[in-house]
């Protein structure tokens, strides 16, 4: 026999949870079949706290810049880092945005930048980092970013209990 325990939320984790939702939707819905801007603008109005609308607004910038609406997409981004310019989920949107403009050197600097505000251990850096680097010929170092990124995807997947 299995007890089934339910919590009550306070009214300030309902607000919290109203808030977060929209964003999670904003979030994930640039992966989706169908990509669609609806979530995040559905999300901007809740978010108060700046960090919050700069990544609501980052997501945004990549999902404009999917469906091909590229002034739009600079504009959320440059209100992103606007609004949280020490974020460097920020600066990772910000660089696969350089990449579909094809302007693969930014793209390196905000990967770089991203890595120095502590990004250092997010696989996906490292993953856009070798494509912008492949993107200028620099091969070697676009397989030493790979590598990086296959060394950070391995680690993950491996077992907690695992020692090195």
């Amino acid at each position: 026999m299995s007890l089934v325990s339910f919590n009550t939320w306070t009214n300030g984790e309902v607000e919290r949870f109203k808030i977060q939702e929209p964003a999670i939707s904003c979030y994930e819905s640039h992966n989706a079949l169908k990509i669609s801007p609806e979530p995040c603008g559905d999300a901007l109005p809740l978010a108060k706290d700046p960090k919050e609308r700069a990544l609501i607004l980052s997501n945004l910038a990549i999902i404009q810049a999917k469906l091909g609406q590229m002034p739009g997409a600079q504009i959320s981004i440059t209100e992103a880092l606007k609004l949280s310019p020490r974020d460097p989920s920020i600066y990772i949107n910000l660089g696969n945005l350089r990449i579909r403009q094809k302007l693969f050197k930014e793209a390196i600097d905000a990967f770089d930048l991203a890595s120095q505000l502590g990004a250092r251990r997010e696989a996906s850096l490292y993953l856009n980092k070798s494509i912008a680097q492949r993107g200028l010929g620099r091969y070697f170092e676009a397989q030493e970013s790979f590598i990086q990124y296959k060394l950070l995807t391995d680690e993950s997947a491996r077992p907690l209990n695992q020692s090195e």
